[in-house]
Parts: C-alpha cells; structure tokens; sequence
C-alpha cells in the first residue's frame, strides 16, 4: 500500500514548465529553494487599488474580487511575455490534473521520461494571483487517451512558504469540493 505524505486533490487549471539540464537545475536549485515566489513578482501590473476592505456592502465585495482576477490574469499575461519571450527559453504548457503539496499529476501532449528534470510555473487558481515556481523531477508517465500523456512529477526544490502555499490552496479546495458534494447529496434526499 502506497502512503502520500501531503493530500492530494484533484483540480483542473494551466500550467507552464520546461525541461532542464542538470546544470541548469543547479543553478536554479539556490534561487528557487531559498526565494518565495512572491518576491519573484509583476509590481508594475499590479493596478492600484483604494481601501475596499472597510467597506462591506455586497457589491464592494463583488468588485473588490473582479480586480483581484484582473490582477491576476495580468500576472499570467506577463508571465507568458517576459518569462516565455524574453528570455529565449520556450515553455511547454500542460493541464494540472491533481496537486498536493508534494507533486502534481499534468496532461499534455510532450511525452517526458522519468527522471527529467523540469522548471515550473503554477499558477495557483486563487483570487491571490499566487503563481509558484518551482523545479520538479519526472517520477511516471501513462498514456492517456487520444495520445494524450499524463504525467506524475515530484516538487524536488521548492521554497517552504510556497509549499504552504500550495497546502493551504489543497486543503481550500477539498473544502469546496466537500461543500458542493453535501449540497448535492441535500438536493438529492
């Protein structure tokens, strides 16, 4: 019987990586390990924002939410565009299939073997716009349908507060899950 150290969720958003040499991996090894994502930020996207957390009338609440989506799609929009295109280093895109705080199950189209190494962007599907960079290491492949690859990864170097991060979005998550599942079930009676 196989034991998981963290929870593991099923959930469905776009991920970005690519596959890395071992010098590579040593390199970002130091930056990513020792650096929260946060701090890797897209401050001149951020759009400035008045004090809406005095207020509490629903439609603050609603508008208060819609900039904390603008805000984030902007970040993936820049992350495409500076980490893509400037750099020179293209990324593959995949669908995040599962996430624990440990590794991911990813669908796409690259078959990748097991021991690869890969740099990540996870963007967390959050009203935070909390994207994780992180390396991780290739630990299974299965062939899915329509030759489509799922693949299983395992986070080798990720900063601590990002593995909170992405805890604390896994645990959120099983909650909404659990709640959409009771509501269902009280429907159904």
């Amino acid at each position: 019987m196989e034991r998981r150290l963290n929870t593991r969720v099923e959930d469905y958003f776009s991920i970005s990586y690519r596959v890395i040499t071992r010098e590579e991996y040593d390199t970002l090894e130091r930056v990513y390990g020792t650096t929260p994502s946060k701090e890797w930020g897209v401050p001149e996207l951020r759009m400035p924002r008045p004090d809406l957390a005095a207020a509490h009338d629903p439609l603050t609440a609603v508008i208060t939410d819609l900039v904390k989506k603008v805000d984030r799609i902007l970040e993936i929009l820049n992350h495409n565009r500076t980490s893509e295109n400037a750099s020179g280093q293209s990324y593959e895109k995949a669908t995040c299939m599962d996430l624990s705080g440990s590794g991911m199950r990813l669908r796409g189209t690259r078959r990748l073997k097991t021991g690869e190494l890969l740099e990540m962007f996870v963007p967390l599907p959050t009203t935070s716009a909390a994207t994780v960079r992180l390396l991780a290491t290739v630990v299974r492949n299965t062939e899915s349908v329509d030759e489509v690859l799922d693949t299983a990864v395992s986070f080798s170097t990720i900063n601590d507060e990002d593995r909170e991060q992405i805890i604390a979005y896994v645990f959120q998550r099983e909650r909404q899950i659990l709640a959409a599942n009771r509501g269902l079930s009280k429907s159904e009676l």
